[in-house]
């Protein structure tokens, strides 16, 4: 089995009662099945306890009106823990915020950056998001109907794309258009079926030294910022909470707003790398599931259209803030960002789904 995994994840560690904002409230957290037999036949007192908050039906934890997690308590650890320990917890409790995505004898392990203390620190790291590489001796059986060589493709495509990302000399926006061209070209070869060859049709991306038109276009970010009223809203104040950012973002004057934007650009300490650490972190974590549907120019577009609508969030603080962002400003709208995109299976697809149909480069 070929592990990879960013760098960073096998030391991390909860913060638990001491994280600003819990992973135990504002998504419905599913149980697996081996979980489930075990709340059945927990015995005694808090047995009963147990089974009462739980949605058998859905296979989730029951929640109270403020999307808490029924095991929470007040002082924000989990009842469940504190009385069973750790070995009760369900699997998305126990691994959470590690993620994994699998493939055919392959693992790739990253860290969710809806978790505050993740989120803080890749905000926090300056140096390109590295990861390492290991195999084992661990055999799965082979998967139905997956096509190893479009994931070979596809893991050669996610690193050209990380090395344009990462590659510091050239202005971060010129290194979105020309990952975007890149994978564009890819791209329309699997359209045409011509996967076999797919890497081959390759763009001069060294050509282009300007920016994806719509990242500096307000009537276009607005565009795209109305995409997040298209996902289904998770915490109770999400939506609330993007209809008061965007009224302070877009019921200025163009003019007003292209100015300030480029002194917000310019005010913000490491902004490129920021968002250049947001970009990777997708491409990553999701970029290879195209294997499964062949969204591929969808998922790096997604990726580079997260980093901008995070930015636009961090935009709208800091006009809030009468041109002030905190670096804790930052953390928390990245990771509450994550939480409603990252937190619901149908929330992804609807990102990629809307990505797949709002191409920005051709």
């Amino acid at each position: 089995m070929l592990r990879r995994k960013i760098k960073g994840y096998d030391t991390f560690a909860c913060i638990a009662d001491k994280c600003p904002a819990t992973c135990c409230a504002g998504w419905l957290i599913e149980i697996d099945d081996e979980a489930l037999q075990r709340y059945r036949k927990e015995p005694d007192a808090y047995g009963e306890t147990l089974r009462k908050r739980i949605d058998w039906e859905e296979k989730v934890f029951l929640q109270d009106d403020r999307a808490r997690c029924a095991f929470l308590r007040s002082d924000d650890l989990c009842d469940m823990y504190c009385h069973l320990g750790e070995e009760s917890l369900c699997l998305t409790c126990q691994s959470y915020p590690r993620h994994t995505e699998e493939f055919e004898n392959v693992r790739e392990y990253s860290l969710a950056i809806s978790c505050p203390a993740v989120a803080e620190s890749l905000l926090q790291q300056k140096e390109p998001m590295q990861w390492e590489t290991c195999d084992d001796d661990e055999v799965e059986e082979p998967y139905e109907e997956f096509h190893g060589l479009l994931y070979e493709k596809l893991v050669a495509m996610r690193e050209e794309l990380m090395t344009i990302m990462q590659e510091r000399k050239v202005p971060f926006s010129v290194r979105c258009h020309r990952g975007l061209l890149r994978v564009y070209a890819m791209q329309q070869a699997l359209d045409e079926g011509r996967w076999e060859n797919c890497l081959e049709d390759v763009y001069p991306v060294g050509d282009v030294n300007t920016g994806v038109l719509a990242f500096s276009s307000m009537e276009d970010m607005h565009m795209l910022y109305h995409n997040l009223y298209e996902m289904e809203p998770l915490s109770y104040d999400w939506r609330a909470w993007l209809m008061q950012a965007e009224q302070v973002l877009y019921t200025q004057e163009t003019a007003t707003y292209e100015r300030l934007h480029a002194e917000f650009v310019t005010s913000v300490p490491d902004l490129s790398v920021k968002m250049e650490q947001i970009v990777v972190y997708f491409l990553f974590a999701y970029f290879c599931g195209a294997v499964y549907d062949e969204y591929v120019y969808a998922l790096a577009q997604e990726a580079v259209v997260n980093a901008y609508l995070i930015c636009e969030l961090w935009f709208a603080k800091w006009l809030e803030q009468k041109r002030q962002i905190s670096f804790t400003d930052m953390v928390e709208i990245t990771y509450r960002y994550s939480r409603e995109l990252e937190h619901s299976q149908e929330n992804l697809e609807c990102m990629e789904e809307l990505m797949d149909c709002q191409i920005l480069v051709s």
